[in-house]
């Protein structure tokens, strides 16, 4: 049956379920945010597939496909059934799925989704910060250019809710860096990185003690990583931003 299935790949070390396994079998297509980090998964979780694999980035390609959106346009209209999974975020949250959501009904298919993992949910719970209103917003892309990220973290600072970034390490400290550009100084933060593993770090503070922290931090260049570093520089970490903190004092009403 052709349709576009929506999933999740793991953030932590055991946390794919039996119905992804399951679409991993039986999709025909599957459609992958990276090319190098889906392969190294399917390694490390003994993902057993045999469909097509369609990377949004190729290997060794920082940029998006140019060809992906009509191949999977092409891939629905012959009937086949594609599975898009993210790798850290949830597909439209902190990650990618919209373009290919709407190319799935405008073809009229199907689309279903395996609940899973969501990096930045998660990482909103643990954290322990929230707003008025209780809600978040995720940030899987921030800005190429410096005026495109000052933007951003201008309106950051005149909103009361809760932003949730997921970016690596080196990026994450050019964002604290802009936020203390744009003068967000009354802003509870929380880094979090390795969410559901052994060496999983949720660490609570202002601006600029994590941004102290992180800059502290021993970064490994490279993919292999020898457990003599801290961090390796493509790993994703994410930030979880407060709302102001003066909002955050006794004047949230509790359940």
């Amino acid at each position: 049956m052709s349709k576009l299935i929506l999933g999740s790949m793991p953030i932590g070390d055991e946390d794919l379920s039996p119905q992804m396994r399951k679409a991993f079998k039986e999709a025909d297509v599957i459609l992958v945010e990276y090319a190098d980090a889906f392969y190294e998964q399917i390694k490390q979780y003994e993902i057993e597939y045999t469909g097509e694999v369609i990377a949004v980035i190729e290997a060794g390609q920082t940029e998006k496909s140019t060809s992906v959106d009509e191949k999977i346009e092409h891939r629905l209209g012959l009937g086949k059934s594609v599975l898009f999974i993210t790798e850290n975020g949830y597909p439209t949250i902190a990650g990618p799925g919209y373009d290919y959501i709407l190319i799935a009904r405008k073809a009229n298919r199907k689309v279903t989704i395996i609940p899973g993992p969501s990096i930045t949910s998660t990482a909103y719970v643990v954290s322990g910060i929230t707003s008025r209103d209780r809600s978040y917003v995720a940030k899987n892309f921030i800005g190429k250019t410096k005026d495109e990220k000052r933007e951003m973290y201008s309106r950051v600072a005149f909103s009361g809710s809760v932003v949730v970034i997921l970016d690596d390490i080196n990026s994450m400290i050019d964002n604290l860096e802009m936020i203390v550009e744009e003068a967000i100084y009354n802003r509870e933060v929380c880094f979090i990185k390795n969410l559901y593993t052994e060496t999983e770090e949720v660490r609570l503070g202002d601006i600029g003690s994590i941004l102290f922290y992180l800059k502290s931090l021993n970064i490994q260049e490279d993919l292999e990583f020898d457990g003599e570093f801290d961090i390796r520089e493509n790993d994703k970490v994410v930030l979880v931003i407060g709302s102001l903190l003066k909002e955050l004092e006794g004047d949230i009403d509790q359940d």
